[in-house]
């Protein structure tokens, strides 16, 4: 499903339907999933279309900016150490018209449930995506068109052991990369103290030869990153 398509298309996976297909001077779209179905017809039938994981922050629009996963035991993290680890995280399906200068997706879908928590205060706190996922230090098995796996680079700064249960990502600046097997996500993740890290994105598939998503995510008024980073000052 993920790639460039030209001709005719049509794909069934679980409750999903997809397919379009060119008729007379149209090309003719339609989704569905469930009770949500979406039809669009553009002019141009020879028009390619582009199907990409894309950020899992976009349904329902404009509720959450970040992704929490939450480990499903703590890890320890050694003193003044440089360690990494391997994480599952929710997807979501954008459709694009190639060429498209906004690179704004016509329509977005996802295969899995959306769940969210608040990171830190539960009255001032911040609503995120939520994400629960085992921690190993060998790349997870994953449905693609429901999850991909993110490797994390750990920096511990401090003195102490310390004990990571949540890691929260801002969504802008969120790098994905997808192949024929798998969509991945790679992120740095620094321990400052007990309760406070700074995460990342990184700009760099897995594996050689993924194909980089079409990011869709762009900030919206004063959130509290500096760049493409975030600061979990809520605890870890």
């Amino acid at each position: 499903m993920y790639g460039s398509h030209k001709k005719d298309y049509q794909e069934c996976i679980e409750n999903l339907h997809l397919h379009f297909k060119g008729e007379e001077d149209f090309l003719k779209y339609y989704r569905e999933i469930g009770e949500d179905i979406v039809e669009k017809r553009f002019l141009n039938k020879n028009c390619e279309i582009v199907i990409n994981p894309i950020e899992p922050l976009n349904l329902p629009k404009d509720l959450a900016s970040t992704l929490l996963i939450e480990l499903d035991e703590p890890v320890m993290v050694s003193p003044r150490s440089k360690s990494k680890i391997f994480a599952k995280f929710p997807i979501e399906i954008g459709v694009f018209v190639k060429g498209d200068e906004f690179r704004d997706p016509f329509d977005i879908f996802s295969l899995v449930n959306h769940k969210y928590t608040t990171y830190g205060d539960i009255k001032t706190g911040r609503i995120c995506k939520y994400w629960k996922s085992d921690a190993s230090q060998k790349i997870p098995t994953t449905d693609r068109y429901k999850e991909g796996v993110i490797q994390v680079n750990m920096m511990n700064t401090t003195r102490r052991w310390i004990e990571v249960t949540n890691m929260v990502f801002t969504g802008y600046g969120m790098k994905i990369y997808y192949d024929e097997n798998m969509v991945s996500l790679m992120a740095k993740m620094i321990i400052q103290t007990e309760d406070q890290s700074e995460t990342k994105f990184l700009n760099s598939g897995m594996r050689k030869g993924m194909r980089k998503s079409i990011e869709t995510l762009r900030p919206k008024g004063t959130i509290p990153m500096k760049g493409e980073k975030f600061i979990m000052e809520g605890g870890i």
